[in-house]
C-alpha cells in the first residue's frame, strides 16, 4: 500500500486516546494509515502490522525470540543484581521522595517516624 493523502486519516491525539481499541481495528480492517495530531499537525503515525514490516523490507518477519532455560536465566540474575545496584547507586534514595509528593508533606511524615 501506497501512503496517499487519500488512504490517511487525520485525527487529533485526545479522540485517539478515547478511542484506541476502535481506532486500532478500523486500521486493520480498513487497510488505512492514521495520522495523530497534536495541536492540529501530524506527529505520529500508525500503520497495520503487515505495512509496517513491508516497510523495513521484511527484515523484521524472521524474527524469532530466542528461549533460554531456567537455569541460563538463573546464572544471568548476578548480572541482573550488579546492573540495577549500579543504576541505584547514582542516586542517594533516602532523599528521594515519591514522585509528586510535596516537600511540607514529607517533612510532616517525617514527623511520626
Amino acid at each position: 500500500m501506497n501512503a496517499t493523502l487519500n488512504n490517511i486519516d487525520f485525527e487529533p491525539l485526545t479522540e485517539v486516546k478515547a478511542k484506541l481499541s476502535e481506532k486500532i481495528s478500523l486500521i486493520e480492517q480498513k487497510r488505512r494509515l492514521l495520522a495523530i495530531t497534536v495541536n492540529g499537525k501530524p506527529k505520529v503515525m500508525m500503520v497495520p502490522y503487515e505495512e509496517f514490516l513491508a516497510m523495513c523490507g521484511g527484515g523484521l518477519s524472521t524474527y524469532v525470540p530466542r528461549k533460554i532455560s531456567l537455569e541460563e536465566w538463573k546464572k544471568q540474575s548476578v548480572h541482573r543484581r550488579a546492573v540495577s545496584k549500579s543504576i541505584t547507586d547514582l542516586f542517594d534514595m533516602k532523599s528521594l521522595s515519591r514522585k509528586g509528593q510535596k516537600p511540607y508533606k514529607r517533612d510532616a511524615v517525617k514527623k511520626f517516624k
